[in-house]
């Protein structure tokens, strides 16, 4: 779901594992995987992101600084250290992301890195 919010920016939610949710907010995961699909292919520099953890209801906001648009996700870790994306080693990440997406998927809409900057974490009354 999105909302327009003021200045032009968009506010965009997402909801994620908690593993990946612990890493945003201890600032370990500054770079976010995910598909260029319709769900994520409005995300711009400039945007907030409200992130919120599916095991817990916690919710992080942070503030896109950058989309990175890559034909696949083996590509957009080669280009970035591993350390960026939460992990140690880029075949991690990419074994995380074979959970998600599909080959067929990744073929067809290519992938994005969501450059997070960590604004505030809050819990939610969920």
């Amino acid at each position: 779901m999105t909302h327009l919010t003021y200045n032009g920016c968009m506010t965009h939610y997402s909801q994620i594992a908690d593993g990946p949710f612990q890493q945003i907010k201890r600032g370990e995961r500054l770079i976010e995987p995910r598909l260029n699909d319709d769900a994520h292919r409005k995300i711009r520099p400039g945007d907030l992101l409200i992130i919120t953890n599916r095991t817990t209801g916690e919710e992080v906001v942070a503030k896109v600084v950058g989309v990175l648009r890559y034909p696949s996700f083996v590509e957009l870790l080669q280009a970035y250290p591993a350390e960026r994306f939460g992990v140690q080693d880029e075949r991690d990440m990419l074994t995380e992301m074979k959970q998600y997406y599909t080959s067929e998927q990744e073929i067809a809409h290519g992938v994005l890195g969501i450059k997070l900057h960590l604004l505030k974490g809050k819990t939610s009354s969920h």
